[in-house]
């Protein structure tokens, strides 16, 4: 299913939710899940509420207390707002189908089972300034990520090659206020959950490490504050991404997130019922400290057009554990 980038900023990230249970008569005893099983375990505040049983809040309509229960019987999936949304709206306010409360029926792809031949479940589209879509970034189930070109006729081609990388969400980048900050985080997800809360944000393809300097560019002149993920390549990106832009965006800040777990990101403390005022605090207070912490996190803070602007450079601040 090809997902446009408006129904994927509806789709808050939340850790995986594990659905046992659901067989689908694949060869080897593996099983198969409906595809919108992992689009509603996304949903704000998803979380089981008893074996076969989840809630969350409701895509279709302004929720903040979860009224949108779901639970797996057999190869389907039930779904049933307690406000009163139909089911076929909850389904297409997910960029759904109503076959995808259903899981696949077996079937040979190329000569492969299922099981070997993961269903895709979503899909990022990586446009130009003009909003013309030049690849797609697909996330399967798992998290295996593949990239794509049309192939002119339709299709698609499963490679890059003589294709122009931008950042994502660009059209949006480049329409924003200039006065507005940019976040540029690690994985499209991160930058649609920010960016559904109003915020300016942006990725690169490729994941980790992969940030080339022709992307800078697109940042002339912005401030920048960069949330990296919470692990030794996550920092590593962040420091080679603000030196990146150094000299050409106008200030960058690689800030650390409070209380994030190891590997953890901005998706995973906003999961944690972290709220975009409480994000815009900490992003305007660093590098400074509110109050004292037995557990600082270190970070660094530097105007991107000054000589010296690297870590190892830059000031050594510290912020509490949150």
């Amino acid at each position: 299913m090809n997902h446009t980038p408006e129904a994927d900023r509806s789709l808050p990230l939340l850790p995986p939710i594990r659905h046992d249970g659901l067989s689908g008569g694949c060869s080897g005893g593996m099983s198969r899940t409906p595809p919108i099983l992992e689009h509603l375990e996304a949903l704000p505040k998803a979380r089981q509420v008893r074996p076969g049983a989840w809630v969350a809040c409701c895509p279709a309509h302004e929720d903040t207390t979860p009224s949108l229960p779901w639970s797996t019987s057999g190869d389907k999936v039930l779904v049933k707002c307690q406000a009163g949304c139909e089911t076929e709206a909850v389904v297409a306010a997910l960029g759904m189908k109503m076959s995808d409360l259903f899981a696949p029926k077996t079937s040979m792809i190329n000569g492969a089972s299922p099981a070997s031949s993961p269903a895709a479940t979503l899909h990022y589209d990586y446009r130009d300034e003009d909003g013309h879509l030049l690849f797609q970034v697909e996330r399967r189930h798992g998290k295996a990520f593949r990239q794509r070109r049309p192939d002119g006729r339709g299709g698609w081609v499963y490679n890059l090659d003589g294709v122009r990388r931008v950042l994502y969400r660009l059209p949006e980048l480049l329409a924003a206020d200039p006065s507005e900050t940019v976040y540029v985080v690690e994985g499209e997800r991160d930058a649609d959950n920010l960016a559904r809360l109003g915020l300016v944000a942006t990725t690169n393809p490729a994941g980790a490490n992969k940030w080339r300097d022709d992307y800078s560019e697109s940042l002339r002149g912005r401030d920048v504050v960069v949330f990296p993920d919470n692990d030794a390549p996550g920092q590593k990106h962040a420091e080679h991404v603000a030196r990146a832009l150094q000299g050409i965006a106008s200030t960058v800040r690689v800030v650390l997130l409070p209380g994030l777990s190891h590997k953890g990101d901005v998706s995973d403390y906003l999961a944690d019922g972290g709220t975009v005022e409480e994000l815009r605090v900490i992003v305007r207070d660093w590098p400074r400290p509110r109050r004292r912490s037995r557990s600082p996190v270190a970070s660094w803070s530097w105007p991107a057009s000054s000589p010296s602007a690297c870590p190892g450079h830059g000031r050594a601040t510290s912020r509490p554990a949150r």
